[in-house]
């Protein structure tokens, strides 16, 4: 047994469905406050530089040698 094998169809279902449970609708129907302005995306694009990047990599991908490395991986954000 290995906690590193990838889970199989059934439990990413219930593992999906748990999770989207534990958000409040309410909360999930919010939108951004913040609109898009060339200042709040820079911001934006700074932060995810700083604190995102070394797992999620620059385009979003995932692939970094330090997310090799985890388990679980840093989902791909593209």
């Amino acid at each position: 047994f290995s906690a590193r094998a990838t889970p199989g169809a059934f439990e990413t279902a219930v593992a999906r469905a748990v999770r989207s449970l534990a958000v409040p609708p309410a909360v999930r129907n919010l939108a951004n406050p913040l609109q898009p302005t060339e200042l709040h995306l820079a911001k934006a694009r700074d932060h995810f530089a700083d604190h995102c990047a070394l797992c999620h990599a620059n385009d979003g991908s995932g692939k970094t040698m330090v997310n090799k490395g985890l388990y679980p991986p840093a989902p791909d954000l593209r």
